[in-house]
């Protein structure tokens, strides 16, 4: 059974029904948009054997993984894919749609996307973060150094789909 702190039966959620619907989606799950998304942003939850990727802002904003703003012309899977890209050097090789972080002004929303599988091995760039590591949830939440708010939020949206708690909702 699925206890409170275990997101080790991740992949079996990503495969099941219970991923959010992602709207207006190709066969890709990429969303294609005439507007554009320069304010909106997107997190990638990279998890491995129950653990979160992780790694320090190099501005002192606590810990985070890959994420950032979707530029104009992408769609939020192609920010997604890039920031991660550029942040951790890991390509994904899979990524599910896990929904938006609540109940932010459209400007302000992020897209959060699940990775479970992926090349290379992760290293932090060392422009933007730093000791890059997996960690599990309960010790990301209580890291010394904080947390980032956006990426706090992101680990929020994986515990609701997941139907655990450890964010204070």
């Amino acid at each position: 059974q699925q206890g409170e702190n275990d997101i080790g039966d991740i992949k079996t959620m990503a495969d099941g029904e219970s991923k959010a619907p992602y709207p207006d989606t190709d066969s890709t799950g990429a969303q294609e948009s005439e507007e554009p998304m320069c304010k909106q942003g997107v997190g990638v939850l990279v998890v491995k054997d129950g653990k979160i990727l992780v790694a320090e802002r190099i501005d002192g904003k606590g810990l985070c993984g890959p994420g950032g703003h979707i530029e104009v012309g992408e769609t939020p899977r192609d920010a997604a894919m890039r920031e991660t890209m550029e942040e951790f050097g890991i390509i994904p090789a899979e990524m599910f749609y896990l929904g938006t972080n609540g109940n932010a002004p459209p400007e302000l929303v992020s897209h959060i996307f699940l990775c479970t599988d992926y090349e290379n091995r992760p290293c932090a760039d060392n422009i933007e973060m730093r000791n890059s590591r997996f960690m599990s949830i309960p010790d990301i939440l209580n890291a010394k150094d904080g947390v980032f708010g956006p990426f706090y939020n992101s680990i929020c949206t994986l515990e609701a789909a997941l139907g655990i708690r450890n964010c204070a909702h």
